[in-house]
């Protein structure tokens, strides 16, 4: 058997071709994209401040007028101490005894026949709007009338 040699061989390993790394054999060094993602995360985390928003207050109104609650319906709506309770209705000032959704048409038609025509809703902060909104919608069956809606803090002792 004879043995081949390939063309060209001087018998020294130099000569010949070596085969190149496909472009999937090579590597390549994410190290100083990461270093500078980290620098850039350090940066921000110090620059930025972690102060909470303030609480913004409503100014006062420039066109409004305060209501005379003397010649007005009032009724308020109070939420109780519990967290999970409904709120409770008063036909008047805060104190007196509750009140259904059903008693409010007689209650603001007592009133206008009093001669007072405007309905003021006084409501605790915290009590949901679409709740304020089914009691307006309660004394709103009686013609004639305008609202005004109040908004105060719950008084905590």
């Amino acid at each position: 058997m004879s043995r081949r040699s390939p063309l060209f061989d001087d018998g020294d390993d130099e000569g010949r071709f070596r085969r190149r790394k496909s472009n999937s054999e090579m590597d390549l060094d994410i190290t100083p994209m990461i270093d500078v993602t980290f620098l850039l995360l350090i940066f921000f985390m110090v620059a930025s401040t972690m102060k909470p928003t303030a609480e913004n207050d409503i100014p006062p109104a420039k066109h409004g007028v305060g209501i005379e609650t003397e010649h007005s319906t009032i009724i308020s709506i109070r939420l109780p101490d519990a967290d999970d309770s409904a709120p409770i209705i008063y036909l008047g000032e805060a104190g007196t005894e509750p009140a259904d959704v059903n008693e409010i048409a007689d209650y603001v038609r007592q009133g206008v026949d009093k001669g007072r025509l405007r309905v003021i809703i006084k409501a605790d902060r915290s009590v949901q709007h679409g709740f304020v909104q089914s009691v307006a919608r309660a004394a709103n069956t009686v013609d004639g009338i305008r609202f005004f809606i109040g908004v105060q803090d719950k008084n905590r002792q």
